[in-house]
């Protein structure tokens, strides 16, 4: 009789502390449940269609939409369709790849210091005015200008006071597209067709003393190299 006590009072401890390592197990698995099923957590993302070339104007034919695993996206990588308007690549960005703020300028950060941005197009009509013609969308530029018959009069044998002097006019201009001598536009991708008709952007404040000095021939283009 006593021996059935004492096993009827050891059942109760039993079964509680079978709960509760029961309780504990299902936590623990539930966690590691949660834990896995993160791992595979899925997110949405842009990714590029087609290869992008440098200084081109994201339009929704490069682009589309794309659910990932979260730990594959990285930082800055855009979510919103609605940030990928007026964006310009800085760079080349190959085809499949995850689209970052980085990839990309705004048109607006290339025009946010001018008053009144306009498209300005110039014809070269000898490459080596504008670099040999290796110009291509996307490329930052200094246009000097040229000033012959400077210093004529001057008998000094000096590099100084040559009959020819330079001034930079315009720095750090943005390329916003290249054509070539026929007028077809030329692809960042192309590079062995020399760039010979040129648009940049300008300040509309500069564009007649552009094409004033334009028209005299004393123009010439140096490329930043980046």
């Amino acid at each position: 009789m006593k021996k059935d006590k004492k096993e009827r009072s050891i059942l109760p401890g039993v079964i509680i502390v079978s709960l509760l390592v029961a309780v504990i197990v299902y936590a623990v698995m539930l966690n590691a449940e949660k834990t896995a099923l993160s791992d595979y957590e899925k997110g949405t993302v842009y990714v590029t269609t087609k290869p992008v070339p440098k200084g081109t104007m994201i339009t929704a034919d490069y682009i589309t939409q794309k659910e990932v695993d979260k730990s594959l996206i990285p930082s800055g990588a855009v979510s919103n369709p609605e940030n990928l308007t007026e964006l310009i690549s800085v760079y080349a960005v190959d085809q499949g790849s995850i689209i970052t703020t980085g990839m990309f300028t705004a048109v607006n950060d290339i025009t946010k210091d001018m008053t009144q941005p306009v498209v300005a197009g110039f014809k070269a009509d000898d490459l080596y005015q504008v670099v040999g013609g290796v110009l291509r969308s996307g490329d930052r530029i200094n246009i000097y200008q040229v000033n012959e018959n400077a210093n004529k009069g001057d008998t000094s044998q000096s590099l100084a006071s040559s009959d020819t002097a330079a001034s930079l006019v315009w720095g750090n201009v943005f390329v916003q597209e290249v054509f070539d001598s026929a007028g077809a536009v030329i692809s960042t991708s192309d590079s062995t067709t020399p760039a010979q008709r040129v648009n940049i952007y300008m300040d509309n404040d500069n564009v007649a003393a552009f094409y004033a000095a334009l028209a005299q021939g004393s123009l010439r283009v140096v490329k930043i190299c980046e």
